[in-house]
Parts: structure tokens; C-alpha cells; sequence
């Protein structure tokens, strides 16, 4: 760990005790910024709605446009919303993985502020083995981009202190991530049991398509 001048600790992912350290830090009520499969992301505790109010905050979000929710495990993500046996599937086939799939929300304890006052809640387990450790610590992280709303997304520590965040409370430096720049997104209706992308990435539709007619 590092005291850092710029105003936020700074750990590495393999650093003794620095997963432990900044899931204290989450669970105390602080905001990270931590590696992804994806980019860097900015998270806190998605139950405690000050620490998500001041995520927006730092963003410069605007509260109609919500976040999702990362965990480790597909069995956590059942406790926060519906998991139908579609999303089962494309768990088995993309998880730990760029997929964010939105799902009816289950748990109303989760911050209304990441659902935008809706009933759905977009969820999503991270391909990332240092992300994966502190989230078997904290359990649920909000997974939003470590950016301004609108700007670049931050694939490298290094790209962090040229950008006007601030007022974050610690780093856990994963090195530079050279996969994939976002996730896919899609939201599932069981009522008719359409698919929906909201976001083109890295899986296809065509492979979300053949994830659910292949048996399993």
C-alpha cells in the first residue's frame, strides 16, 4: 500500500492483505476504483445508497441512468434478483465474463438509486481474478466505469490522475488491461421470452442465441 499524494491509498493487486484492505474500505462506506475484465471500474457497497449517491456524484451521473452490480458467485446474484433458468444458461456459458444481463430485481434493500427507480437491476460476474477475490469478501460491488460520464473509459492506473475524478477513497492498481472495453448487455423477457441488446460487446448475439437453444 501507498499513501498516495494525489489524495486516495493506493494498493496492488498482489500485495499482502491489500484485497482485505479495500473490501474494509467498501464495507465502511468508501468508493474504490478497482480492474475489471472489462476497464477500470468504480464501486462501493450497492446496499449502503450514500456511498452509491456519492458514485454518481464523482461521475457527474445523471440519477435517471442506473448502474449495475457486480458479484463473484451466481448464487449471491440470486439473492439480489430473479435468476430464471435462461440466465442460468448464459451464466454457464459466458460467467465470469464481459455479460451483463439485466434481471428483475429481487432484494429492495439494493440502493433505488443503481435501478433508477425501476424494477429491474443489471448484474454481472467479472472475468478478473483480483476483482473476484475482494468481491468473495464484499460480496455485491456497484460496477460502473472509473470515468466521467460521457468520457473515455480508464484501462491503466497510469490514465487515472489525467482525468477530473477525485474524492475517491483508494486504488487497487491491477496493472494496464488490454481485453475487452466493455461488456455486453441484454435484458431478458421471460413473459415472452424475447432478448433484448442494449449494448453491443464482445458476445454476440448469435452466441447468446446458440447459449440458449444449446441444452445443458
Amino acid at each position: 500500500m501507498d499513501n498516495a499524494t494525489e489524495g486516495y491509498l493506493k494498493f496492488r493487486c498482489g500485495e499482502h492483505r491489500a484485497i482485505e484492505s479495500c473490501a474494509k474500505i467498501v464495507k465502511n462506506g468508501g468508493v474504490i476504483i478497482y480492474p475489471t475484465d472489462t476497464v477500470y471500474g468504480m464501486g462501493c457497497d450497492p446496499f449502503n445508497d450514500k456511498a452509491v449517491e456519492r458514485v454518481f456524484f464523482l461521475k457527474c451521473r445523471v440519477a435517471e441512468k442506473a448502474l449495475p452490480v457486480l458479484a463473484a458467485s451466481l448464487s449471491d446474484l440470486e439473492d439480489i434478483v430473479e435468476v430464471s433458468e435462461r440466465v442460468k444458461r448464459l451464466a454457464r456459458s459466458f460467467w465470469p465474463g464481459p455479460l451483463t444481463i439485466i434481471c428483475p430485481l429481487s432484494n429492495r434493500n439494493i440502493s433505488p438509486r443503481l435501478t433508477a427507480n425501476k424494477s429491474s437491476l443489471a448484474v454481472r460476474i467479472p472475468g478478473n481474478p483480483c476483482t473476484l477475490a475482494l468481491l468473495k469478501l464484499t460480496r455485491y460491488m456497484v460496477g460502473t466505469s472509473a470515468n466521467i460520464s460521457g468520457h473515455v473509459s480508464i484501462k491503466s492506473p497510469s490514465q487515472i490522475n489525467s482525468t477530473s475524478l477525485a474524492s475517491f477513497d483508494a486504488l487497487l492498481d491491477g496493472g494496464a488491461l488490454n481485453t475487452y472495453s466493455h461488456s455486453t448487455i441484454l435484458r431478458l423477457d421471460d413473459g415472452d421470452e424475447t432478448l433484448t441488446v442494449i449494448r453491443n460487446g464482445p458476445i454476440s448475439e448469435s452466441e447468446i442465441d446458440e447459449a440458449l437453444r444449446t441444452p445443458r
